[in-house]
C-alpha cells in the first residue's frame, strides 16, 4: 500500500531572499517566446528578453536530457507560461512556481520524445525554410520589415540558439501534422456515431454500495488477520551499493563506533535518511511487499527495543533496522483501527466486499422477478433512483449525454463499462437487469423509457465531430510519447532541490 503521507518533502530554506534566487525569474518575465498546449504545436515569435546560462537537468526521454537551457525549448516554455500565470494571478507563490516549471517540464518532455522520433524518422528542415522563419522573427522587424541591423546586433550565440530553435519549431509542428492531421473523417464514422446516439433510455435503478459493508465483517476480517495490523517503531539503514557495504555500516551501528542516526544520514539511500533513519510506527502489512522472504519480516517483529537485525536483503536494497518501541497489537476496539483495516480490505481484499454487495444485488433481482422491481425495493427498504435519458454512448463521447442520476451524479464509471451498455440497451419493457459491478457499487437497472434523440442532437454530433476525433488522437499519442518505460522524470527532486533549495 503507498503510504504517500510518509514521503518527506525536502527540506528548504528558511530565508525568504533565497526563494527568489536561483533559477527561477518567475513574476519579473513578460516576454512571451511561444504558447503550446500540453502537446500542441508551440508557434514561433517572441522576443528573447532576459536569462540565465544555468543548465539544469530535470528528467531524460529514452536517454535524451530534458533541461532547462537559456534560449531552449524549455526556457522558452517557461517564460511563455510564466506570462499567462502572471496575467492570471496568484497568492500562493510556491504553487504559482511549482505549476508554472511543471508544466514547462511536460510541455519540454514532449517536445523531447518528438524530436528523438523525428530524428530516427529522418525528418529535416531546409536552410531556406529556416531563413524565411528567422526573416519573419519579431525581434528582427522593424516597420514590419525585416532589419538586417537587428539581426546583426543579436549576439552570435543567441542567433545560433534561435535557429536551432526554429528548426525545431518546424520539425516538432511537421511531426505533428503528420501524426494527428486535420480534422477530416468520413461520412460513415458520422452517420455511425449519430445511429449509436439515435435511441435515448431512461431507467430506475438501486444501488448495493460498498461502504455499506457491515463492520461486524470489517471485525471478523481484523480478528483472522489480526497479524498484519500489528505496528512497531522502527529505524531503518539502506545500502544499494552491495552486501560488503552494508555489513561493514552494521557493525560500525553494532559496535558503537557511531550512532545510527549519524550513519543513516551518512551512507543510507533512502527518504528516512535525514531524519537519521528514523521510520516510525509502520505496520506489518505496510513492510510486507517489501520482503520476498517474509520469515525476515517476522524476526524483525521479534526483536527487543534497541536490538539491531542483521542485514536483510529487500527489494529496495540491503537493509537493517533497530527497534525504537516495542510491537503493538491492534486495538479493534479503536474505531480509528477499524478504518485501518477497512481502508486495507478495499484495497487488498476488495473481492469480499464486492461479492456482499453482489450477493445482496442478486437477492433483490430474484425478488423483483417474483414481485416486480419496485414493489421488491418497497419489500426490502431500498431506495429507488432515476437516471436521465443516455444514449449507447460507451466511453463516454463529450458531445452525447452520459448515465446520469436524476439528480445530476455520475453513475461511477458506467460510461467506460461495456457490460452495463449491452445490458441497458438489451432490456425489455419493464424488465429487470442482472446485477452490473461498477467501481464502488454493484447496480440493478429496470427499464423504464425510452425516445428519439433531439434532430439538435444529431446535428451537434456531425458539427463536432472532427474536433473529438482530432482530440482523441492527440491524446493518444500523447499516451504513447508519454510512455512511463522511456521518460525518467526527476522533476520534483530538482525543483525542491535547485528551483527553490
Amino acid at each position: 500500500m503507498a503510504r504517500t503521507d510518509k514521503t518527506p518533502k525536502p527540506e528548504k530554506k528558511k530565508d525568504p531572499a533565497n526563494k527568489r534566487t536561483g533559477l527561477y525569474i518567475g513574476s519579473v518575465i513578460v516576454f512571451i517566446l511561444a504558447t503550446v498546449t500540453f502537446i500542441g504545436a508551440p508557434a514561433i515569435g517572441g522576443s528573447m528578453g532576459a536569462g540565465t546560462s544555468a543548465r539544469v537537468q530535470f528528467g531524460s526521454y529514452r536517454g535524451r536530457p530534458i533541461e532547462y537551457v537559456q534560449g531552449n525549448f524549455f526556457e522558452r516554455q517557461l517564460r511563455a507560461i510564466a506570462e499567462q500565470q502572471n496575467q492570471a494571478g496568484s497568492e500562493d507563490l510556491e504553487s504559482q512556481l511549482y505549476w508554472i516549471w511543471r508544466q514547462a517540464f511536460e510541455s519540454a518532455a514532449v517536445h523531447t520524445a518528438i524530436m528523438y522520433y523525428a530524428e530516427r524518422g529522418g525528418m529535416e528542415v531546409s536552410d531556406d525554410r529556416v531563413d524565411t522563419e528567422l526573416a519573419q522573427y519579431p525581434a528582427f522587424l522593424e516597420n514590419g520589415r525585416f532589419s538586417t541591423e537587428r539581426y546583426q546586433a543579436m549576439p552570435a550565440a543567441e542567433r545560433f540558439s534561435l535557429r536551432t530553435y526554429i528548426e525545431e519549431i518546424l520539425i516538432h509542428q511537421q511531426f505533428l501534422e503528420d501524426m494527428i492531421g486535420d480534422d477530416r473523417h468520413s461520412s460513415a464514422e458520422v452517420a455511425f456515431l449519430q445511429d449509436m446516439a439515435q435511441t435515448e433510455r431512461r431507467f430506475s435503478f438501486v444501488s448495493f454500495e460498498f461502504d455499506d459493508f457491515p463492520e461486524e465483517q470489517v471485525l471478523s476480517y481484523a480478528e483472522t488477520n489480526s497479524d498484519l495490523f500489528r505496528q512497531i517503531n522502527l529505524s531503518r539503514i539502506t545500502i544499494n551499493t552491495g552486501r560488503s557495504d552494508a555489513e561493514e555500516v552494521h557493525r560500525q551501528a553494532v559496535e558503537g563506533v557511531s550512532s545510527f542516526e549519524e550513519l543513516a544520514r551518512t551512507h543510507s539511500a533512502d527518504i528516512f535518511s535525514e531524519q537519521g533513519g528514523e521510520m516510525g510506527w509502520e505496520y506489518y502489512y505496510d513492510l510486507e511487499p517489501d520482503f520476498e522472504n517474509i520469515d525476515q519480516l517476522n524476526d524483525v517483529f521479534s526483536l527487543r527495543v534497541g536490538e539491531i537485525s542483521p542485514v536483510l536483503q529487500t527489494r529496495t536494497g540491503y537493509v537493517f533496522y533497530r527497534v525504537n518501541e516495542p510491537v503493538r497489537a491492534p486495538d479493534f476496539d479503536d474505531t480509528a483501527t477499524i478504518r485501518v483495516v477497512r481502508d486495507y480490505m478495499d484495497t487488498f481484499a476488495r473481492g469480499q466486499i464486492e461479492d456482499f454487495a453482489y450477493d445482496r444485488a442478486e437477492d433483490f433481482a430474484t425478488l423483483a422477478e417474483d414481485l416486480g422491481f419496485h414493489a421488491a425495493a418497497e419489500q426490502l427498504g431500498l431506495s429507488v433512483e432515476r437516471t436521465e435519458f443516455f444514449p449507447l454512448n460507451y466511453q463516454g463521447v463529450p458531445f452525447l449525454e452520459r448515465p446520469r442520476a436524476a439528480e445530476g451524479s455520475d453513475l461511477d464509471n458506467a460510461p467506460n463499462l461495456e457490460t452495463f451498455f449491452r445490458t441497458a440497451f438489451s432490456l425489455g419493457e419493464d424488465e429487470t437487469s442482472s446485477p452490473l459491478v461498477l467501481r464502488n457499487k454493484v447496480m440493478v437497472l429496470n427499464f423504464a423509457d425510452e425516445r428519439t434523440a433531439s434532430a439538435n442532437t444529431l446535428d451537434t454530433i456531425e458539427m463536432f465531430f472532427g474536433n473529438y476525433l482530432q482530440n482523441f488522437q492527440q491524446q493518444d499519442l500523447q499516451r504513447t510519447l508519454m510512455n512511463p518505460e522511456y521518460l525518467e522524470d526527476n522533476f520534483n527532486e530538482v525543483f525542491f532541490n535547485r528551483i527553490l533549495g
